[in-house]
């Protein structure tokens, strides 16, 4: 009687043990994860923080900063000093590239969630 309990108690081990699933795998896997966000964004000569603001019917992204242009060389390429983006994000520019801002001082910058959908951000540099 006593080694039918022991055998019980070792297949019921065996089949829990086998039954274990990977819960985190869905998580792992970033197929949730539709988060493009710039959250921080730091240029050279930047005064103060960035303010970055989405719209949240229209889906629109804006970046804006004040640059202290002392030497009035109207620099249109400005290198990033810092970027953070939403977890598992990705951008077409990383700190220490340069981003091109046109004749309206403004730039665009592309973010990829980790799912692989993308959202164009627009940055605009205000001189002081």
């Amino acid at each position: 009687m006593n080694n039918l309990k022991i055998l019980i108690i070792i297949l019921l081990t065996i089949g829990l043990w086998s039954c274990e699933k990977n819960l985190m795998e869905y998580i792992e896997s970033g197929a949730w994860n539709n988060e493009k966000s710039v959250l921080n964004l730091k240029f050279n000569n930047q005064l103060g923080s960035a303010k970055i603001s989405r719209d949240s019917i229209t889906d629109e992204g804006q970046v804006s900063f004040f640059y202290l242009d002392t030497l009035n060389t109207g620099i249109m390429d400005l290198e990033i000093l810092e970027m953070n983006l939403s977890y598992g994000a990705t951008a077409n520019k990383k700190v220490g590239d340069t981003l091109s801002f046109g004749a309206d001082s403004t730039a665009y910058l592309t973010v990829t969630s980790q799912n692989g959908k993308s959202k164009i951000w627009t940055i605009r540099m205000k001189t002081f």
